[in-house]
């Protein structure tokens, strides 16, 4: 009897678990079901319910019920009437995406600038904010010091739009590339650090996060010069170098990461130790801080002197005190031969790098983005030479090097990007949004 006792509760647990089975199951669904209706208003604009019955292939009374509770969550909302039909039928009312219905932040961690962006859920830009940032010394004081950074300035940044913490539905980092060498290395082991957790537990918000490049790549993809491409090439050049591509609309993830190791290109043989150790990488010459360094003190201005068998002139104090790029690029347009020759070598030895990048992959747009793309043709005009001498001819000419859209937005707007395509994914729908409309 016991045997048959036993027998009797393992069907019985076996039925239980078939029903609750079927239940996760119509619930994965409906939940489905909901986001194909939500994702078609959000794409194809103001809609009638029963034109997305028929397009989704779904009854009417399944989108009535979808569409109820989605107007009662505030993600869309009623709008005007189409005429009734020759038969004389109902008049369709349509069915409206509502894009405030919540908000993105979109974040981008630089070494020396914090840039912020707020986004509707159309990555309509609603606030964009920036401020100084010391990455390194905050790192150097510990996570929670950088936590509570952050934290003060989207407190700010929200207090500024007027929009509340509850009205996020996700926050997109952008990070720098991490150095292959060097004392700030270990601080910046992004994958394995507590930081990425100690943020969640902090914010409590789902978030998103990437290497700079990577998001740099979706803002111009999505909302920048990219927007009529699926494949193309994104090059950042800043205090690092880093690059990410694009094939048929996807963003390439190796093994080891999600950027290519562009910077890592020997351009000059002769040219200066690079942070990874090797000497006349693309960063070693091209790097924002390169840049600065040969500008202030002359380097390529003495290489090209030497060339000639001449001695360089020497440098003027006005132009041994350049403090950043921006004074670099202005000193150049204003005639300052030596940061003339920087710029006009940074730009040679990139095309160099470029020219190798087209030969392997043939992209036909390449985006370059950086305070250096400010220079305009004194930075474009070697670049350019230099790309097409080292590319094949027949893939040069269906080549196309040109600067980002967005500038200092781009990493920004592509972390709010993120946030959004993750939020409008099945996995996620349900679990994001718990906004209700407020009118």
């Amino acid at each position: 009897m016991e045997q048959a006792r036993q027998q009797r509760q393992q069907k019985a647990h076996a039925h239980e678990s078939r029903i609750e089975q079927q239940g996760a199951d119509f619930h994965q669904v409906r939940e489905f079901n909901r986001l194909l209706v939500l994702n078609y208003i959000r794409q194809h604009g103001p809609t009638a319910r029963i034109t997305i019955a028929q397009q989704l292939g779904l009854s009417r009374t399944t989108v009535t019920n979808i569409m109820g509770s989605l107007l009662q969550e505030g993600l869309v909302r009623e709008g005007e009437q189409l005429d009734a039909t020759a038969k004389g039928g109902r008049r369709a009312t349509l069915v409206h995406f509502r894009a405030e219905a919540g908000f993105a932040l979109g974040i981008d961690i630089e070494h020396l600038q914090l840039i912020i962006v707020v986004t509707d859920l159309e990555a309509h830009v609603v606030m964009q904010w920036s401020g100084p940032f010391d990455l390194m010394s905050l790192l150097g004081e510990g996570p929670q010091k950088l936590i509570d950074s952050l934290t003060t300035s989207l407190q700010e940044v929200l207090t500024q739009a007027h929009i509340t913490w509850d009205q996020i539905i996700g926050i997109g980092i952008s990070l720098p590339e991490q150095p292959e060498a060097g004392p700030s290395q270990s601080m910046l082991q992004w994958n394995s650090t507590t930081i990425q957790r100690l943020l969640r537990e902090h914010w409590q918000k789902p978030l998103c996060i990437e290497k700079n490049a990577t998001l740099g790549m979706l803002g111009e993809y999505r909302r920048g010069v990219g927007r009529n491409h699926t494949t193309m090439a994104y090059i950042m050049l800043d205090f690092e170098i880093a690059g990410s591509i694009l094939i048929n609309g996807n963003i390439y993830r190796g093994p080891g990461g999600n950027v290519i190791k562009i910077a890592h290109l020997m351009v000059d043989k002769d040219g200066p130790r690079c942070q990874c150790g090797k000497y006349g990488c693309l960063e070693a010459v091209a790097s924002t801080q390169a840049i600065l360094y040969d500008a202030t003190h002359g380097l390529s201005l003495a290489r090209k002197f030497a060339q000639d068998g001449l001695n360089a002139p020497s440098l003027t104090v006005n132009a041994t005190q350049k403090k950043n790029l921006f004074e670099v690029i202005q000193a150049a347009k204003q005639g300052d031969q030596a940061s003339l020759a920087a710029i006009h070598y940074a730009g040679t030895c990139l095309g160099q790098a470029l020219g190798s990048l087209i030969n392997l992959l043939n992209p036909l747009l390449i985006v370059l983005n950086g305070e250096i793309t400010k220079a305009g043709e004194l930075f474009f005009q070697p670049m350019h030479k230099a790309a097409e001498a080292a590319s094949l001819s027949c893939v040069w000419q269906e080549t196309r090097i040109i600067a980002g859209e967005l500038g200092v937005l781009a990493n920004a707007l592509g972390g709010a990007l993120l946030v959004i395509d993750t939020a409008f994914t099945l996995s996620t729908i349900s679990s994001t949004f718990s906004v209700h409309s407020s009118s």
